[in-house]
């Protein structure tokens, strides 16, 4: 029997009309919506004989999470950018935040 289970190839994997909520303590309680870019991906496990479940959604949520972290920080710094005085630091906060939140996300598949 095989110990690692079923193994799948995705020739063409596409996600679109993604969107996400961004909050951070700036927005004093408002939160900012986003539209994630369409995300494809081809040829998923085909050069390694087909990946497991597990190998996918490791793949998703690292492509997805690194999609969100891009499209929150730039609408973050254009939001906070219409703010005086705040500083390079509050973006940095606000990245931090963003960081933080990927981690959380993966941390959810046990990676």
């Amino acid at each position: 029997a095989d110990n690692q289970g079923r193994k799948i190839i995705i020739e063409t994997l596409s996600i679109t009309n993604g969107q996400i909520g961004i909050s951070q303590p700036l927005l004093k309680g408002k939160q900012l919506q986003a539209s994630l870019p369409t995300i494809h991906l081809n040829n998923i496990g085909k050069n390694e004989g087909g990946a497991t479940p597990a190998e996918i959604a490791q793949l998703l949520i690292g492509t997805i999470t690194q999609n969100a972290s891009q499209v929150a920080t730039s609408s973050l710094t254009n939001a906070l950018g219409n703010i005086k005085d705040l500083g390079g630091n509050a973006v940095k906060g606000a990245t931090g935040t963003l960081g933080n939140a990927g981690s959380k996300i993966k941390g959810l598949f046990g990676q």
